[in-house]
């Protein structure tokens, strides 16, 4: 009786064994898996990263390329043309007669204050001088009026909650995305109205601006030109996100969330 409870206990405990080495098995075959996997992603992540950093990168670089040939084009067409004139008719004085001296001069006072003029619009558009007086939302209103006042078009601003200035850096990036849209709006999507509006929740600042214009097909993955991208590239570097969104038909809306904090 002794030797077959003896067996049978020997036996339970060879099973039980048993299905502890299994369950073991079971457990480390699943670590090296999910290892495995948890590497594999990891490669990915790094490899998506290095790529996103890499388009970053090139975008920054874009973005730079256009603001420097946008500002040698106005000094090119604008100032130089200027001052090219008023150096012919300051050449011209010299063989002019005593009566045509006054003219002259008249004229060249109106070159040189015409080049001062743009001289003072290219240095404001390289860092506005009012944003940094008086804050981000006093620009933004001088822009609204200023594009309804050339483009024809209603923008409505909303912020009349907002009474505080944020640092330097949001301040001159947010004024150039939303300069971007309003830009964008006015030259493709032939719309009559643009809305923008400022939002806080707790240490967070949402910004909506929409159009009610033509709109587009719009895929994140396509080539849209570097105005959007532009735009998605200055809201990351303030560890902020975005949502761009377009349909044809019923306009183009943009909405921004920016840590404060």
């Amino acid at each position: 009786m002794e030797n077959s409870t003896s067996t049978e206990l020997l036996i339970y405990v060879i099973i039980g064994i048993s299905v502890m080495l299994i369950i073991i098995g079971i457990i480390i075959t699943y670590v090296i898996l999910s290892q495995k996997r948890y590497a594999k992603q990891l490669n990915k992540m790094h490899q998506m990263e290095a790529l996103h950093q890499k388009d970053l990168f090139n975008s920054m670089v874009t973005a730079q390329e256009n603001e420097r040939h946008k500002i040698s084009t106005n000094l090119h067409d604008e100032i130089g043309t200027t001052l090219s004139a008023g150096k012919l008719l300051i050449s011209q004085i010299e063989i002019s007669t005593e009566g045509e001296v006054k003219s002259m001069a008249t004229k060249v006072k109106g070159i040189l204050n015409s080049t001062i003029n743009e001289t003072r619009r290219v240095i404001n558009d390289l860092s506005p001088n009012s944003l940094q007086k008086f804050g981000l939302f006093a620009e933004l209103d001088k822009l609204s009026r200023f594009s309804m006042e050339v483009g024809n078009i209603e923008v409505n601003m909303k912020f009349d909650d907002f009474h505080e200035r944020f640092n330097s850096e949001i301040e001159i990036t947010l004024y150039r995305i939303i300069k971007e849209f309003i830009n964008n709006t006015l030259k493709y999507a032939n719309a009559s109205e643009i809305n923008i509006a400022f939002n806080k929740q707790n240490s967070d600042l949402e910004i909506s601006m929409n159009d009610n214009g033509d709109g587009f097909i719009y895929n994140e993955n396509d080539d849209h030109g570097y105005g959007i991208k532009n735009m998605k590239t200055r809201i990351f570097l303030l560890n902020g996100k975005s949502i761009y969104k377009s349909e044809i038909g019923i306009g183009t809306s943009f909405n921004i969330t920016i840590p404060l904090k």
